[in-house]
């Protein structure tokens, strides 16, 4: 050879493509590790087709065989979220999170009034594997045990804890961007009442002559011209509702998830009621 490779190939192929903050150590190893120098049957002089030319070195085991594979990766497509020469960000990726992530996945799911923050700040791969694993959707642990990374176990372990909790905190939250606080898919009470359904169908909690039921949501009312509901008087500014009383994650009381210590009802209503 006329000169050492790359500085060989240097002399047609713009050395600023492979010289930047971050660059592929098979870039130094010498271009003919990955192209045939004079032709081939594969496109851009490969040696042989991605993925098998990256599994020359990359352990097949750590992109392959576990029960859930990104798409990405599954179809051999390593280019199209790293370059192979080199790259100004970590990992030879062509661009950093989440813009890389939104070239396939629909940039409107993850926007919205309420975003989990670590979806603002970008942080895919603290939940998700982005090559492959054992758990639905790519998470790198399953639920719950992935929300208590961020969020305080103690709240969700009372001695009562709400079935709905063990089932998934997706259950109830949408994980990347909603409307409502707390990213809950609806309204509360008729989140609630998606799997408590009798509760809108009777007197709630008391009833007899003119009691008709304790109310489960705060009644509108106006104030200063504007149309709001009735306050929860233990928490201000919060809507009265289902949470009001019960919390929905986990509680130290015996019955109903009071939110408020009692072992039986009329304990719980001393919590707001004087009697």
């Amino acid at each position: 050879l006329s000169a050492d490779q790359p500085d060989l190939c240097f002399g047609c192929h713009d050395k600023a493509k492979f010289s930047k903050k971050n660059v592929h150590a098979a870039v130094m190893m010498g271009c003919t590790g990955c192209h045939n120098p004079h032709s081939s049957d594969e496109q851009k002089l490969l040696n042989m087709q991605s993925p098998a030319l990256c599994f020359g070195c990359h352990d097949k085991k750590s992109f392959s065989g576990k029960k859930v594979e990104h798409p990405p990766v599954k179809g051999g497509m390593c280019v199209s979220c790293h370059n192979p020469h080199s790259s100004e960000n970590e990992k030879l990726l062509a661009a950093v999170s989440p813009a890389l992530c939104l070239t396939c996945h629909d940039k409107t799911k993850f926007q919205n009034k309420e975003v989990h923050p670590p979806v603002a700040g970008g942080m895919c791969t603290s939940c998700h594997f982005p090559h492959q694993g054992d758990n639905e959707r790519l998470l790198t642990t399953p639920q719950p045990d992935l929300c208590y990374n961020c969020h305080d176990k103690s709240m969700f372990e009372k001695k009562n804890v709400h079935a709905a909790v063990m089932m998934g905190c997706t259950t109830c939250h949408n994980p990347h961007a909603n409307k409502q606080k707390f990213l809950i898919k609806s309204s509360i009470n008729a989140l609630c009442l998606t799997c408590h359904a009798q509760v809108a169908k009777e007197p709630h909690a008391l009833s007899g002559g003119a009691i008709k039921g304790h109310p489960l949501i705060g009644k509108r009312m106006r104030v200063e011209g504007k149309i709001v509901r009735v306050q929860d008087p233990k928490r201000p500014g919060r809507d009265f509702g289902c949470t009001s009383c019960h919390d929905p994650h986990s509680s130290d009381s015996k019955v109903k998830l009071f939110r408020y210590p009692a072992d039986e009802l009329f304990k719980a209503c001393r919590s707001c009621h004087d009697f």
